[in-house]
């Protein structure tokens, strides 16, 4: 489904950072603390967990450092019941982070219905706009880099596509060999971790704005509920 302008302000956008082959190392949340949708910066919210307990020890007290560590499952239930709590929609790039969640979740009672009731694809959104604008051809569309770009969202080359993966797997082998002690990683380990999380702060806004710009020019009715 598209989503409204008003529901695009309010929604949690939720991106995922991890190797396609492990469980995933990050999620980054961001959203608008008061929920009027307007553009000044300082009532965004961005949270960055770690999810992955290899990770854990990036999280202490030093400028940049991720929000928390969290068990994935309780971290998804949190957000599921402030979304409801909240009348939010979650958005994610795709069906593949909302899968994720799902995985956490499992069986627990009435949480998988909830998460799918609220979550939004933003593709769906995103390619809308763009066979309404006659921008659908001559580009692969279901990529947020794509449509970032369209909007004018510009990234830094040190955040930008194809950064996280090999950094991930190059700092998990280092852990491994050190006892998971993240006190003992090399600087350059570290500053990799730290552009992993400029490209998911990035992502986040991207994502954002890719978003509100597309269901701002579609002017979509607001459904009845």
């Amino acid at each position: 489904m598209v989503l409204t302008k008003a529901e695009a302000a309010r929604a949690m956008y939720v991106d995922f950072e991890g190797n396609t082959d492990t469980s995933p190392t990050l999620l980054g949340v961001l959203y608008r603390r008061d929920g009027h949708g307007d553009d000044e910066v300082s009532t965004d919210v961005v949270e960055q967990w770690v999810v992955e307990p290899a990770f854990f020890g990036a999280v202490d007290d030093q400028p940049g450092s991720p929000t928390g560590a969290s068990d994935l499952t309780e971290l998804a239930v949190n957000i599921v019941r402030k979304a409801k709590r909240d009348s939010r929609r979650i958005v994610s790039w795709s069906m593949h982070d909302v899968q994720k969640f799902e995985q956490s979740l499992g069986a627990r009672r009435r949480m998988p219905q909830a998460l799918k009731h609220r979550h939004r694809n933003a593709i769906r959104t995103a390619e809308t706009w763009a066979k309404a604008m006659g921008l659908a051809d001559g580009f692969e569309r279901n990529t947020q880099a794509t449509y970032m770009r369209l909007v004018g969202y510009t990234v830094p080359d040190t955040a930008g596509a194809g950064t996280t993966g090999d950094s991930l797997r190059e700092i998990r082998a280092m852990l491994e060999t050190r006892e998971n002690d993240w006190a003992q990683l090399t600087p350059n380990k570290r500053e990799r971790f730290a552009r992993v999380l400029e490209h998911n702060w990035h992502d986040l806004h991207g994502m954002r704005a890719v978003v509100m710009r597309a269901a701002g020019e579609l002017d979509v009715r607001e459904p009845k509920r």
